[in-house]
């Protein structure tokens, strides 16, 4: 999809002046969208400087020049321990003190952002939410994995909304709420998306550039997350495996794929991609030593094998053969052959913080609906007893599915029908997922989109308006 139809459909969206029915709208609209790039560009501007601290005290050259300064002040005379001494206090001050602080009150513009982005577009008596399946209740101090089909561009905010609903109840106790934190008050942790090759939460520049220079199949590595989740706790995780937001076009462009490479028919989602979903499934299983499990098996079958031939090789009247020493060798060296024992250490690596980590993954299928009015029998969405009460002529209501843009949910006061939001929460134990191997992840979660496939074409099939 060109750029400027990309723009088209997720910002602005197609009969948007058409559909709202005041006049003083488009001033409300322009105050709404001058609150949210004030929060982005006082954002960016922090995050840019935030990074230009923690550049100077972590980067290699700045390591170097860091180090080269504090020999030359020890060449000094008198004042040379003392000045290097400074030096390094002042180093650890800014890794340990001022660095931290940074991050905490970016962490806070972004919370402010995104829940004053949730307050514009999905708090308001023209936005229906129905929520199905099983019931999504969670404590929102662990670290949580979610993912969901991509419907929209504002399917970011919805999670937001789902995730950190909690704690906005209006501007002057969600301002108190986000202080109290930085303060160390646990009242939420930090959100984050896996997406487009990095951990993010906001519309930011850096963000931005990496959804035009890269492709959806950038991934985030376990190693990235693990990182994020030690130096700064516990995170709710989300990600779009579709990674692209479904649309008609894209739609048209995977069926003639599917034909072509023989890959699974689906009509109301897009093919998943893996990277990103398996990485964070090897993380949580590096959280819970699940790979210590892994290799305290194959160490097990080695000892035993090894502990087997040590035995044949001292047994004095047991010939072995050169191939049976070298298996001896691989697994214990050939310096080892004469010991009297085998010692196999299988001590995982510790982590610096041990997360609290939510035993489910929580899978969402979104759908948006808008009430269209319309007329005769076709397509009603009633109840099959009720039709005979339709005339030909007669009008009523069905829902079509659409794809709401930026202007539209952020203006769905004046619209002139409903905006109803169907959600459906299904969770899946993680630990049935952080055992299975990367090839069996892929296909665990090819299954999953494909049953994800059959529900929206059950949801659509079911819907109606009473």
């Amino acid at each position: 999809m060109a750029l400027s139809n990309t723009i088209r459909t997720h910002v602005f969206g197609f009969g948007v002046l058409r559909e709202n029915d005041c006049s003083f709208w488009p001033l409300e609209l322009i105050i709404k969208i001058m609150s949210l790039v004030q929060y982005l560009v006082i954002y960016n501007f922090w995050s840019y400087k935030t990074w230009l601290v923690r550049q100077s005290v972590e980067s290699k050259f700045a390591l170097h020049v860091i180090g080269i300064a504090g020999r030359i002040c020890l060449w000094c005379p008198i004042l040379g321990k003392h000045l290097a001494s400074s030096l390094d206090t002042s180093v650890a001050c800014i890794k340990c003190k001022v660095v931290p602080r940074m991050n905490d009150f970016e962490q806070f513009l972004e919370t402010l952002f995104q829940l004053l982005l949730v307050e514009l577009t999905f708090k308001g008596n023209n936005i229906r939410i129905i929520r199905t399946g099983e019931p999504f209740e969670f404590d929102h101090t662990d670290t949580t994995l979610m993912m969901a089909n991509h419907r929209s561009i504002m399917d970011y905010t919805l999670l937001n909304f789902l995730a950190q609903d909690h704690i906005l109840a209006g501007k002057q106790e969600l301002s108190w709420s986000c202080f109290y934190q930085l303060l160390n008050f646990p009242l939420t942790i930090p959100f984050k998306f896996i997406s487009w090759g990095s951990i993010s939460n906001m519309p930011s520049v850096r963000f931005l550039s990496r959804i035009v220079l890269r492709d959806e199949n950038a991934a985030v590595s376990s190693n990235d997350i693990m990182n994020i989740l030690q130096k700064r706790g516990n995170h709710t995780l989300a990600l779009f495996p579709e990674v692209n937001v479904m649309t008609p076009e894209l739609r048209l462009v995977q069926r003639k794929l599917t034909k072509e490479s023989y890959m699974p028919v689906l009509n109301n989602v897009l093919y998943p991609r893996f990277k990103n979903f398996t990485s964070s499934i090897r993380c949580f299983a590096r959280l819970q030593h699940v790979e210590k499990l892994h290799r305290d098996r194959y160490l097990r079958k080695a000892f035993i094998r090894a502990n087997g031939m040590v035995s044949k090789l001292r047994h004095s009247r047991t010939k072995v053969g050169a191939t049976e020493l070298a298996q001896i060798s691989l697994f214990l060296g050939a310096d080892e052959i004469a010991g009297d024992s085998i010692q196999v250490n299988s001590t995982p690596r510790a982590l610096r913080n041990i997360n609290k980590l939510n035993p489910f993954l929580w899978d969402f299928t979104i759908l948006y609906y808008r009430a269209k009015c319309s007329s005769g029998k076709e397509h009603a969405h009633v109840h099959k007893l009720e039709l005979y009460r339709l005339d030909d002529g007669e009008s009523h209501y069905q829902l079509e599915q659409i794809t709401p843009s930026f202007l539209q949910l952020l203006s769905h006061k004046f619209l002139k029908s409903p905006i109803i939001v169907r959600i459906h929460v299904k969770k899946h134990p993680l630990a049935n997922l952080t055992r299975l191997s990367e090839r069996k992840l892929e296909s665990w979660l090819e299954n999953a989109w494909i049953e994800k496939d059959s529900l929206i074409d059950s949801m659509q099939k079911n819907v109606k308006i009473n």
